[in-house]
């Protein structure tokens, strides 16, 4: 049995890997082959505001633009 306490991961994929079935299939098969389990997939797409009030800790930042744009 193992004693280890459940810990959870949230990851959120990029919209161009989510555009690739092929890509998506692979990105969660790496998932399960690295010993995750999928317990709940949601896609949900976040407005300009929501994604640059998420990465407010980049506001400034030389990449900050690329990660709140498509």
């Amino acid at each position: 049995m193992n004693s280890r306490p459940l810990q959870l991961t949230l990851a959120l994929l990029k919209p161009d890997v989510v555009a690739h079935p092929h890509i998506l299939h692979n990105v969660r098969q790496m998932m399960l082959e690295n010993g995750f389990y999928l317990l709940m997939s949601k896609q949900h797409r976040l407005s300009t505001a929501q994604t640059e009030q998420f990465y407010t800790e980049h506001r400034g930042t030389f990449f900050q633009n690329r990660l709140v744009t498509l």
